[in-house]
């Protein structure tokens, strides 16, 4: 639900301004937002990975002085590959008549 929430209200729109606004300057405000953004990576939140990456791509492949969105934007790279592989198994798998559960774990 939350998760839809701030996608539906473009929440993400303000904490990237205020982070491009911030600059390199390692403060608070620096360390929080890359925390927010590292949480969302290793917890593998997909609709919210996709979410960012989608619409802040651009602005991420800017920042060098940390790993957070170049990871970031790997793990949304990984989880396309793997929707991917699945959806292309799947349609193999419906036209046999069988069906496979994968346990996914990020």
């Amino acid at each position: 639900f939350y998760n839809r929430y701030m996608i539906k209200n473009n929440l993400f729109d303000g904490v990237l301004d205020v982070f491009l606004k911030n600059g390199t300057r390692y403060n608070l405000i620096n360390s929080a937002i890359i925390e927010l953004f590292d949480f969302i990576r290793k917890e593998n939140i997909k609709s919210l990975v996709s979410h960012v990456v989608q619409h802040f791509k651009q602005h991420f492949e800017k920042v060098d002085y940390v790993e957070t969105f170049r990871q970031l934007i790997l793990k949304y790279e990984q989880n396309q590959e793997l929707q991917d592989g699945l959806s292309r198994s799947g349609n193999n798998l419906s036209s046999a008549g069988g069906s496979i559960r994968v346990a996914v774990y990020g």
